[in-house]
């Protein structure tokens, strides 16, 4: 299997609350010597953040960084919801200042979830 097939299956574990499952099959990817892409990461940094996982998420995101893995406009929209859902205005507020720090164009989704907010 290629990082195309194991980013579906944590994908659909990830939807299907089976975090943990997707984590494990993460790091067996990783052992394998199939190096995990910026879909991956992204993936089961949300995943965790939703499930309230914040210590390990913020772990994935520094692992993500230290590879040079740059996170995408979903990756930062949907931390930003997330944050905004939870009330932390002020976190959704800095994250989206990284991503204009970044040149990341925000979406309507990122714009949505401000206003919300």
């Amino acid at each position: 299997p290629n990082v195309v097939i194991y980013n579906t299956v944590i994908n659909g574990l990830c939807k299907n609350r089976g975090v943990d499952d997707a984590l494990e099959l993460f790091n067996v990817m990783e052992k394998k010597g199939i190096r995990a892409d910026s879909v991956a990461y992204n993936t089961l940094i949300v995943a965790l953040r939703r499930s309230g996982r914040w210590s390990d998420a913020a772990r994935l995101l520094r692992e993500m960084m230290k590879r040079k893995l740059v996170p995408n406009v979903v990756f930062f929209s949907a931390l930003i919801d997330t944050f905004v859902k939870d009330g932390n205005l002020l976190e959704a507020k800095n994250l989206y200042k990284e991503m204009i720090r970044r040149s990341i164009d925000p979406n309507a989704f990122t714009y949505n979830s401000l206003i919300n907010g």
